[in-house]
């Protein structure tokens, strides 16, 4: 006669909806590969003490990673929003995101030297910012064609602080149609951004375009 299989254990009560990802990285407990990324089911079944106490384990993780996954989606959303602004070329809009003493800083070069002391394609603060956005609004040739722009954001990175702005570092693409002419930009940005009750505001902003070290036209449109 056969000996009876262990019972198996339902513990589904340690695992969020199916729709939840549990994320971190790869344990081993008793040889048993568990991984917290890959543990995501709204039911487990384990047949043995040791697996059912790796399965709690992931799904601590997963708890403590939830906070940072809320972070960065909130993070994504403000960089797609901002995206959207500067293409429609909204840009009162886009200056409201805006702390009112921030800096807008497009390097020459590599970007490493001090933007003070050095050449810069654009390099705003406070006042400067400000008085920018309102040449973009009366030149008279942007009112009547403005150039189509679309952007993609992409390869979000977060440096989480405990005190000071949330560091943020992205890729973007960015198509210019004007004059039946197309031009493809390409670049790093950095943010940092500053946590308020409605969302962050941008108290600096670096971008480096990939030509940055070619001579290059005037930007008359939001990077």
């Amino acid at each position: 006669m056969k000996p009876s299989a262990p019972r198996a254990t339902r513990i589904n009560r340690y695992f969020p909806r199916s729709r939840d990802v549990v994320r971190g990285r790869a344990n081993t407990h008793g040889g048993v590969l568990i991984s917290h990324r890959a543990i995501s089911p709204r039911f487990c079944y384990a047949s043995d003490r040791t697996l059912r106490g790796a399965c709690r384990i992931a799904a601590r993780a997963g708890a403590r990673t939830a906070p940072m996954d809320q972070l960065a989606d909130k993070v994504a959303q403000f960089l797609y929003h901002e995206a959207r602004l500067m293409d429609a070329h909204r840009y009162d809009d886009w200056l409201a995101l805006w702390e009112d003493d921030a800096t807008y800083w497009v390097p020459c070069g590599d970007g490493e030297s001090d933007p003070a002391h050095s050449v810069s394609v654009i390099y705003d603060r406070g006042r400067q910012l400000r008085n920018r956005i309102q040449r973009l609004k009366e030149t008279l040739w942007l009112k009547e064609r403005a150039p189509r722009l679309k952007r993609l954001v992409s390869n979000i990175e977060i440096e989480p602080a405990a005190d000071g702005p949330i560091v943020v570092r992205s890729s973007f693409i960015l198509v210019e149609l004007h004059r039946h002419r197309q031009i493809l930009w390409a670049g790093d940005s950095a943010h940092h951004l500053v946590a308020t009750g409605e969302g962050f505001r941008i108290r600096f902003k670096k971008v480096l375009l990939l030509n940055s070290d070619e001579p290059l036209p005037n930007l008359m449109f939001l990077i």
